[in-house]
């Protein structure tokens, strides 16, 4: 069990969701924050991109490593459980 996450829906869901998330962050700072570098102050210009790393890697962080929690963790829990199988026969 990962994170108390017992169901494997659940797990793709949560892979699901913090992928999707990703596209939009991406393009929100590509349209709007990237163009606005050309407007900053050549003198203040370092201080403002190493803002700019820290501030969006506090938004960005905790979505990548929940992408690849939620994509390992498949690997550490173990194959599907199957409930409806056929009960092996007993032995002689």
């Amino acid at each position: 069990m990962i994170i108390g996450i017992t169901s494997s829906s659940t797990l793709f869901l949560i892979q699901i969701l913090s992928t999707a998330m990703m596209p939009g962050i991406i393009w929100f700072v590509q349209v709007v924050h990237y163009p606005l570098f050309a407007k900053i102050p050549t003198d203040g210009f370092i201080s403002y991109v190493r803002s700019h790393t820290v501030r969006t890697g506090w938004v960005v962080a905790p979505l990548m490593l929940l992408e690849i929690v939620t994509a390992v963790a498949p690997f550490f829990r173990g194959p599907p459980r199957d409930d409806c199988q056929t009960p092996p026969p007993p032995s002689i």
